[in-house]
């Protein structure tokens, strides 16, 4: 595959995206979580707790259970024991949201890996 205006692509055919500004966001998936505990502030940071995947509850991000579906969510918050309670914001927990899990790059510095693929030249990799 070559390219008429110079951009740059990786061996499989997709453009390789340099940004111009930083921080950008990185998203790595979409769905919704059951949410057991308020939002409060702690620090400077926001904190609050999640159903997690052993049926507990958790603040890491990775061992959150992730839903495809709000009803699905919907349906195991609602066999959590003791719930929902209202508490001091005013809503009820457990309760579903949805959520999009991401990075935030605040910086990148590129390898000189890539090469135009202008002439055919294949691509090694992309840093």
């Amino acid at each position: 595959m070559t390219s008429t205006n110079n951009k740059r692509f990786t061996d499989d055919g997709d453009f390789i995206y340099r940004p111009e500004h930083y921080p950008f966001e990185v998203v790595q998936s979409i769905g919704y979580v059951v949410q057991t505990r308020l939002f409060t502030e702690y620090n400077g940071s926001v904190d609050t707790s999640f159903l997690a995947q052993d049926g507990g509850e958790t603040t890491l991000p990775e061992q959150v259970r992730l839903f495809d579906d709000a009803k699905s969510a919907a349906k195991v918050a609602g066999k959590v024991a003791d719930y929902p309670k209202e508490q001091e914001d005013g809503s009820c927990y457990p309760r579903v949201l949805k959520v999009r899990l991401s990075w935030i790059v605040e910086g990148v510095a590129f390898e000189s890996v890539v090469r135009d693929i202008q002439g055919g030249a294949k691509l090694e990799g992309v840093a």
